[in-house]
């Protein structure tokens, strides 16, 4: 005895709901930043710079730190490296200090907050202060503390003395519109 079903529009229905489905489990999934941006060098730009000691430098005048499609802005920023030269953590600060990045979805992150602290080595941009971040197509999160991960695109965040984050999600959208029936007026009598 077959247990499928005889009649082929329940089948189609079944197929279409799991569609439907399996898009809305992808939608429900956070945007991934580029995955070529970390093999990238970073560059960094300002008006003025001051070496204070090794391994700290002091970046003033538009500064302008780029790491393939991430771009983070300031008024000022300290650049610390390790013994080996290489960047392993950029502080920016501004009014305010900014951030955005191309994400693997062809989306963008878009941050800002009156610090951002970029670790290098942990994949992570921390924002304190007035902290906002926005992924076209996914939501808008802010806070008084963002953690925003290069890598993955996941955000966690704290209201701080505020008390609470603010977090508006765009709901999902479906990949084809139903079909609505046609008016009683155009259909046909049997």
């Amino acid at each position: 005895m077959s247990m499928a079903p005889s009649n082929p529009r329940v089948i189609d229905l079944a197929a279409a709901a799991l569609v439907s489905l399996a898009l809305c489990l992808v939608a429900a999934l956070p945007a991934h930043a580029l995955s070529t941006d970390r093999q990238q060098p970073i560059k960094v730009d300002a008006d003025h710079f001051k070496a204070s000691r090794p391994g700290t430098t002091t970046l003033t005048g538009h500064v302008v730190i780029t790491q393939g499609t991430l771009v983070a802005t300031g008024a000022k920023g300290v650049a610390h490296t390790g013994d080996d030269n290489a960047v392993e953590r950029v502080v920016l600060t501004g009014a305010p200090a900014t951030a955005q990045q191309a994400l693997d979805d062809g989306g963008h992150m878009h941050a800002e907050a009156d610090r951002i602290d970029y670790h290098v080595a942990n994949d992570t941009i921390e924002l304190t202060g007035h902290a906002t971040v926005v992924q076209a197509g996914k939501g808008r999160y802010t806070g008084a503390h963002l953690v925003y991960n290069t890598r993955t695109g996941a955000i966690a965040g704290e209201g701080g003395e505020q008390g609470r984050v603010h977090l508006i999600l765009q709901p999902q959208t479906s990949a084809k519109p139903a079909a609505r029936p046609a008016p009683a007026s155009s259909r046909g009598t049997p």
